[in-house]
């Protein structure tokens, strides 16, 4: 039972090139908000089953939250590094004022 519902999970993330373009355009490159409504009507609309649509937006959110958080990190260190270099600073003009 569990293998027949992996297979089935696994292809149901095998859209096309061309099927992963129209939601990518419905969804990300035009900001349109994911509804269930919207979910199923762009589903419809693109012939595509409503199960692959929604696994697919899902983990270009999951992907995109991952993102999101891989970026602040970055900038979190980036700004502390920064932090560190204006009290390097303050500290070099603080030394020599006095």
């Amino acid at each position: 039972m569990e293998d027949s519902e992996r297979k089935t999970r696994g292809r149901s993330l095998d859209l096309t090139f061309y099927q992963r373009e129209l939601l990518d355009g419905y969804f990300y490159r035009h900001d349109i908000k994911l509804t269930k409504k919207n979910l199923k009507s762009v589903s419809k609309a693109l012939s595509i089953p409503h199960r692959r649509n929604v696994e697919y937006v899902n983990q270009r959110q999951k992907e995109s939250r991952e993102n999101t958080h891989e970026e602040y990190v970055r900038m979190m260190q980036t700004l502390g590094e920064i932090n560190i270099q204006i009290r390097e600073a303050w500290r070099r003009f603080g030394g020599s004022y006095r």
